[in-house]
C-alpha cells in the first residue's frame, strides 16, 4: 500500500468520524437545547405580549392617525375594532366604573364639606 493511498484512507476515516461527530453533536442540540429556546421563546412572547396590553390599559401609548403606538410595537385600530372593545369594556366594567366614580364624589363633597367648616 502506497503512502498516498495510506493517506487517503486515513482522510476518508476522518471525514466519516467528523461527518458522525457534527451529526450527533446537531442532534443533541436539537433534542437537548431547543425545546428551551422555544419555551423562553414562547415565555418572552407572553411577557411581551402582557406589558404591551398593560401600558394600553393604563394609557402608556401614542396614537398616529389610527395606529396605536405602544414601547416600538404598532397595531392599526379600526373603528369596529374600537367599538368592539368598548362594548366589551363596558358589558365588564360599567357597574364597578360607575361605582368608583360615586365614591370619588362622595369623597370630593366630603373634602369640600370638611374645609369649608
Amino acid at each position: 500500500m502506497s503512502a498516498e493511498t495510506k493517506f487517503n484512507k486515513i482522510v476518508d476515516d476522518f471525514k466519516c468520524q467528523v461527518e458522525s461527530f457534527t451529526r450527533n453533536a446537531i442532534d443533541d442540540i436539537h433534542s437537548e437545547m431547543l425545546p428551551y429556546v422555544n419555551d423562553d421563546t414562547q415565555s418572552n412572547a407572553i411577557y411581551r405580549a402582557h406589558d404591551i396590553i398593560s401600558q394600553i390599559l393604563t394609557n402608556n401609548f401614542t396614537l398616529e392617525g389610527d395606529n396605536i403606538i405602544c414601547d416600538g410595537w404598532k397595531t392599526k385600530l379600526t373603528t369596529r375594532d374600537h367599538d368592539r372593545l368598548v362594548d366589551k369594556l363596558a358589558d365588564k366594567c360599567a357597574d364597578k366604573a360607575a361605582q368608583n366614580k360615586i365614591e370619588r364624589l362622595e369623597r370630593l363633597l366630603k373634602e369640600s364639606y370638611e374645609r369649608s367648616y
